[in-house]
């Protein structure tokens, strides 16, 4: 791994690579802003390298969590919001509306990090895009889409999964599914 870079002014990354090697990586994500839902530990061995490529931060990640396969390559131009193409060999779409969508955000603030000692933090990604690869997408009640695909949307106010398409049973599933936070 190499040290993490930030910029001086607005504490964005620059460069760096980050191993993250842990047998529960959950209080880690408890102090990144996010909602942790899951009832045992989850074991991480994660290698995430971040770049800037003229106006904007690539971010890419490979490695396993919870003993299963994930990729990411995302970019996050300045001012703007995160998009790529995220691979996963399993998920469970009960657990990511919950995680994205079904728990409370902080308010209003100029940035995820804050310059002030022990301030809680916002999420680190409100707005985002990616589209998504699974081999297995647990949709809930034991029903499992397999090699399914969708493209995600994370807003302020929930997440929308477009074009969700997979096999189911015998067949296939196709649908748009919108989460929206409780007001």
């Amino acid at each position: 791994p190499r040290p993490l870079a930030l910029d001086a002014v607005d504490a964005s990354p620059l460069d760096g690579e980050i191993a993250i090697v842990s047998e529960d990586v959950r209080p880690a994500l408890a102090l990144l802003g996010g909602r942790v839902v899951a009832d045992a530990p989850t074991p991480a061995d994660l290698r995430v390298t971040l770049a800037r490529e003229g106006l904007e931060t690539r971010l890419q990640a490979g490695g396993s969590l919870a003993g299963q396969s994930v990729r990411a390559d995302m970019s996050w131009p300045l001012g703007g919001d995160p998009a790529g193409e995220i691979r996963l060999e399993t998920l469970s779409l009960p657990w990511l509306a919950q995680t994205l969508a079904l728990g409370d955000v902080l308010g209003e603030r100029s940035g995820t990090w804050s310059r002030e000692a022990f301030a809680a933090l916002s999420r680190p990604i409100e707005r985002g895009s990616a589209a998504v690869t699974v081999g297995a997408l647990s949709l809930g009640r034991g029903f499992v889409a397999r090699d399914a695909r969708f493209d995600l949307v994370i807003a302020r106010d929930g997440l929308t999964l477009t074009g969700l398409e997979g096999a189911l049973a015998d067949g296939r599933i196709a649908a748009d599914l919108v989460f929206r936070r409780p007001t």
